[in-house]
Parts: C-alpha cells; structure tokens; sequence
C-alpha cells in the first residue's frame, strides 16, 4: 500500500490522535467517522488496508506517523468500516485477528471486532453465518464472528429471534461434525446472553456431546437455570466442577489452542512496535 497515495482525508484518518480506548462493549463514544472524514462506500476497500497495514519503519517514517498513531491508525480504519457496513470487509478483519493473543495489540482487535461486526447491522447477519462456517477461517477470528452475530441481535433488538434462529443452526451443524474446538461453546455462550430458550434442546445436546468447555460455558445445569428452562435428561444436571469435566477436555485444556494454519496476523516487528507503542500510550493516559 502508498499511503501518500490515499486520498488526505484518509490519511488524516489514520493519523489524528483522539486517545480512544478499546471498547468491546458497543460503539458509544466512538466518533462520526462518515462524517468527519467525508467517507463512502468507495473508501472500504483504502480503509480494510488501512485497517490491516503492515508498514516497515521506513514507511512509517515517510508517512510522519507517530507511536500513537502505530496504535490508534489500525482502530479509526476498521470502526470506520463497520460505520460504513462494509460486508465485504469481514472475513478479511476476522482473519486479522488471527493473532496468539500474546500482546495488547491482539487484545485490542479481538475484543472490538464483534462490535464493528455487530453495528453492521441485518445486511451482516447471513455473511457472519456464511464465514462461521468457514472452516478455514482461525478458531479466534470465527469466534469474533460468532460475537460479532450476537452484537448484531443486542445492538438491535428487532432482530434478536432472526439472529437467535442463525446461531442455533450453527451450533448444530457443530454437533453433527462433532468437532471439538471451542466454536460450540461461543455459540452457547452467545446464546444465553441472548436468552435463546428456543434453542435449549441444541444447547443441551451439544453438552451432552461434551462439545461445550466448561471452564469458559459453564456446565448444563448452571446453563438451564440460567436460561430457565428445564432438561431432557440428554446431558448431567450439574453444577461445574473440574474433575468431573470429560477427559478429553481436560487435556486440551492444558495443551492450550492450537495453532492455525489460515492466520493471517500482523508481523513479529509490526506486532512488537504496536505493542511498545500501546504500552507508552497507556503510560501517559495513567500519568494525566
């Protein structure tokens, strides 16, 4: 990518500083973007590169792009995008995310991806779907897509049984595969914060086919008290308890994820600026 090349509103859009701070919960606070900056449809494809730009320090240095802006140039690009709805832009930022996990800068996508998905609103929800099923696609960047579905349904309301019905039939489809990461367990997850009694039954027999990890979903019982409803004697009406979780979940469970082939994630020195970056950034916010 050139960014002289981009258009100067598009450059000041990667550059400005605003101190924004990672927000997983919604887009409040988030600025006018569409407004501000003057953009369109036409500018989705400049902001998802924008959005995922690994630069060398010489780019960077033409460019006059200082350590906050390594930080909050990537962030302003892809809530800008999910301003804009650019459906195309998800599978794309879902393999961004891709990361291990091991610095802030992970963090920080992964946790507002869901919401640049979920402010996209009804024209998301059947590329979301389409993409969770996408197998080539991470387990951490499907698991941003499963969240993002589910932000879909809390930012509006209207459409909570539509995405509902959209998350049951993936977690069956995860029990008919009978595969043992952790997709089953998102979509259980997102399904009771949803309160989807409907789909009580396919949550139950996903436990009952020890898909679920409950270290992070609970087991069944606190599950169906959660939901209120009762069981059909297909999975254990227990309360969690560690020893008494499935061997096989045990062991993946100390072996860690492993990882995928398809990610896509920002170099070892983008990543190591980015995260140096960040750490100075949030220094000078503790000492205001």
């Amino acid at each position: 990518m050139h960014f002289s090349q981009l258009p100067a509103r598009l450059q000041d859009l990667y550059k400005h500083s605003s101190n924004i701070e990672c927000n997983h919960e919604n887009a409040d606070g988030w600025e006018d973007y569409i407004a501000n900056f003057e953009l369109t449809l036409a500018d989705g494809h400049s902001l998802l590169e924008l959005a995922t730009w690994e630069a060398s320090d010489e780019e960077l240095d033409a460019a006059g792009i200082d350590d906050m802006a390594i930080v909050e140039g990537p962030a302003h690009a892809w809530r800008a995008l999910g301003q804009l709805g650019v459906i195309d832009a998800i599978a794309p930022l879902a393999r961004y995310v891709e990361g291990d996990g091991s610095d802030l800068w992970d963090e920080w996508a992964n946790e507002e991806m869901p919401v640049v998905f979920g402010i996209m609103g009804e024209a998301a929800i059947e590329p979301l779907r389409r993409h969770i099923e996408d197998v080539s696609i991470g387990e951490r960047g499907r698991i941003s897509l499963v969240e993002g579905l589910e932000k879909v349904a809390q930012f509006q309301p209207p459409l909570c049984d539509r995405v509902t019905s959209q998350l049951d039939e993936l977690l069956q489809l995860e029990i008919k595969a009978k595969r043992y990461d952790d997709i089953a367990t998102f979509l259980v997850i997102s399904l009771v914060e949803l309160k989807a009694k409907t789909a009580a039954e396919t949550i139950e027999r996903a436990f009952a086919a020890q898909l679920i990890d409950e270290t992070l979903g609970g087991c069944w019982g606190d599950t169906r008290r959660a939901l209120d409803v009762e069981g059909m004697g297909l999975a254990a009406d227990r309360r969690f308890n560690i020893d008494l979780m499935p061997e096989r979940r045990r062991d993946r469970m100390e072996a860690m994820a492993i990882e995928n082939d398809y990610r896509i994630a920002p170099s070892p020195k983008v990543k190591k600026d980015r995260s140096k970056a960040l750490k100075k950034l949030q220094g000078k916010k503790k000492k205001k």
